[in-house]
């Protein structure tokens, strides 16, 4: 149980992360490898936690690894790309590694569909991969120019 303060500071309420519901990510979660850990809906958004905490603050930057938003489904977040083990990405050469991390696209023959990059043993993030073309889904505020 957590307490939430509206953004007026005016009400506090009490909220129980939904452990039910996850349904429509459970394909998300066994991709993953995600399934011995707590995963949860938070405000309709599924998070994941290595073990279940009691959730008893005011304010909670983030209740676990975000494991994607709702609003674009197909896409998992970008702090789970931080998460994950880089053995599960594509290895990205460094001209590949400055284009994705600046915003670009680029050709790449692999698995059509979302896909994990990894520049030198490191995750970067997450790429849709469409008729060989990688697609960014870099974080606008990260990217960088190279």
């Amino acid at each position: 149980m957590c307490l939430l303060i509206d953004t007026e500071g005016k009400e506090t309420r009490a909220y129980s992360p939904k452990t039910k519901g996850l349904g429509k990510y459970e394909k998300l979660i066994s991709e993953y490898r995600l399934e011995g850990r707590y995963n949860f809906l938070f405000v309709d958004t599924p998070y994941s936690l290595s073990n279940a905490l009691p959730l008893t603050a005011k304010h909670i930057l983030r209740p676990g690894v975000k494991l994607l938003d709702p609003s674009y489904p197909y896409v998992p977040d970008f702090a789970l790309a931080r998460y994950l083990d880089i053995d599960e990405g594509i290895e990205l050469n460094l001209e590949e590694a400055k284009t994705y991390l600046s915003g670009g696209t680029f050709p790449k023959k692999e698995k059509e569909g979302i896909a994990l990059l990894t520049h030198q043993r490191l995750s970067l993030g997450f790429a849709k991969i469409v008729g060989g073309i990688a697609k960014n889904h870099y974080p606008k505020g990260l990217r960088r120019k190279y």
